[in-house]
């Protein structure tokens, strides 16, 4: 028995082994195979399987850290000041800030994207630690104060991401918000006006001297200062440059 496992030995130790671990082995391990012959063999292993061969197949899953994106005041009033915050963060929970004006606006169904630099009156801030706000003034009948840019209807408002300032978004992200008109009573409204303008689905004008009657709750008031009106142009009666004699919605 013990020759026997002498001759045994000789033989294992007279098999030579290749660079990965089958025949012809050199007596190193080289960095790389620099030929097909140097390239893995599973047939010269020996009794064993590689252990890619008795691996269990996985599949799993990666995914990007997605931002979350907020804001406050997502219902505003068409003609009234508003204001709405803003909260980008990301995925551990930190502001995110931008020094490349990252909000943007863009009205539903169109495709500009309006900043910053497309508003006259309109402000879009950095508070800084990723809260952003943006600011539109109450209408004016000198300037009306970009409500004829943001019409009624849903809008988006944008996160967009360019960390080097080359144009070119990251990413972006985006969330909506609604302009609507304010619901206000039945008004009659018959007098001298001045200042009439028409600007998207809805009339202004100031006072001259202007009466209101409006009807619930009832209540009856004549105006000679300028008081600046917007009613809705579904009216019934006469509106023109300097009397006005109508049966109609005050939104403002």
């Amino acid at each position: 028995m013990e020759g026997w496992v002498r001759k045994f030995r000789q033989v294992i130790c007279n098999v030579t082994m290749s660079r990965y671990y089958g025949s012809n082995y050199s007596g190193h391990f080289p960095t790389h195979p620099g030929t097909t012959s140097e390239y893995y063999n599973y047939t010269h292993m020996g009794p064993w399987d590689p252990p890619e061969k008795n691996a269990t197949e996985i599949t799993f899953e990666v995914n990007t850290g997605q931002p979350v994106f907020t804001l406050t005041n997502t219902t505003i009033y068409w003609g009234y000041r508003s204001q709405i915050d803003i909260n980008v963060t990301d995925a551990e929970g930190k502001g995110i800030d931008s020094t490349y004006d990252p909000i943007k606006l863009r009205k539903t169904n169109t495709t500009t994207y309006l900043t910053k630099e497309d508003f006259t009156d309109v402000t879009i801030t950095n508070e800084g630690n990723g809260n952003y706000s943006i600011v539109i003034p109450q209408y004016n009948n000198d300037t009306a104060n970009d409500w004829s840019i943001l019409t009624n209807g849903t809008w988006r408002v944008y996160f967009v991401n360019d960390i080097n300032g080359d144009a070119t978004e990251e990413w972006n992200t985006s969330e909506p918000f609604f302009i609507k008109n304010v619901p206000r009573a039945t008004a009659l409204i018959f007098g001298k006006i001045t200042n009439l303008v028409t600007i998207d689905n809805a009339i202004t004008f100031e006072a001259v001297k202007t009466r209101v009657m409006i009807f619930s709750p009832f209540s009856f008031n004549t105006y000679v200062s300028g008081e600046k009106f917007i009613i809705s142009e579904e009216y019934f009666g006469f509106v023109g440059v300097r009397y006005i004699f109508a049966l109609c919605k005050i939104l403002i």
